[in-house]
């Protein structure tokens, strides 16, 4: 059986051609609800929450800015640039676990990355960089190079009882399903200026009534799939980020998003 036979066979059921997405993907009710909800983002909240709570957690802007080396006019900048290596790290880290060094570099105990309170700061320190271009430089070291390499391993991998990577449902045709439709909804092409997840999430999710990370949302789309768990902020996540945010360089950062 061919690669696309078998897509077409686990899709088939559900899917129909993007040109009839707009009848399918939401309800008259939902789209009001996006429409309101775009006004009224409720993921703002978790960013003003955030801002409550970066002076206490890494000693507020200026001092981020300090414990990343940098100037406070440029960390909008700086922030783009994750997933990055960090020496005191000594790997390829999130901007999420930098906060988390910076936290402890602050003397205070850090965040769990899954808690509320992480969420919050992450979102606000990721909106501070709104409006700037992703620029992750997947070539500028060695571990860079190895991160995005086992990133690109991990999207076209098929796991899971299903048999389906990353790339079945967010590329083209033939080697994907992207801008079909799966269960109602419209499989993004994560490529696209469109879906920029890299510059999105944090998000707001209608569907789970709150706000998800990207790395979140990658562990829904493998529960989805039916793949075995892999936990927030391993090798393997944050690798799964950087191939992303690569193929989301050059567009613009806008958190929070707003996703169905």
């Amino acid at each position: 059986m061919t690669k696309n036979i078998l897509l077409s066979t686990l899709l088939a059921s559900s899917i129909v051609l993007s040109a009839n997405a707009e009848s399918f993907t939401m309800s008259a009710a939902d789209k009001a609800m996006y429409e309101e909800l775009k006004e009224n983002n409720p993921a703002d909240l978790e960013v003003d929450a955030g801002s409550e709570l970066i002076e206490e957690a890494v000693g507020d802007e200026e001092g981020l800015a300090k414990f990343f080396g940098v100037k406070t006019d440029d960390l909008p900048k700086y922030i783009a640039t994750f997933p990055r290596y960090m020496k005191q790290a000594g790997k390829v880290i999130g901007l999420d676990q930098a906060l988390q060094m910076a936290m402890v570099a602050n003397g205070k105990k850090p965040y769990k990355l899954t808690s509320g309170d992480m969420i919050s700061l992450f979102s606000y320190v990721k909106s501070l960089a709104n409006d700037e271009k992703i620029n992750v430089d997947i070539n500028a070291n060695e571990q860079m190079k190895a991160s995005y390499a086992l990133g690109k391993k991990m999207w076209d991998t098929k796991r899971g009882t299903r048999g389906l990577s990353c790339a079945n449902c967010h590329e083209a045709a033939p080697k994907g399903a992207a801008d079909l439709i799966l269960r109602t909804q419209q499989l993004p092409m994560v490529s696209s200026e469109t879906a920029n997840s890299m510059g999105t999430w944090p998000a707001y999710r209608m569907k789970k009534s709150k706000v998800v990370t990207l790395q979140g949302r990658f562990k829904q789309c493998m529960n989805n799939s039916m793949q075995a768990k892999i936990p927030v902020g391993s090798a393997e996540m944050v690798a799964l980020e950087v191939y992303v945010a690569n193929l989301n360089k050059g567009m613009t950062l806008s958190i929070p998003g707003l996703k169905r």
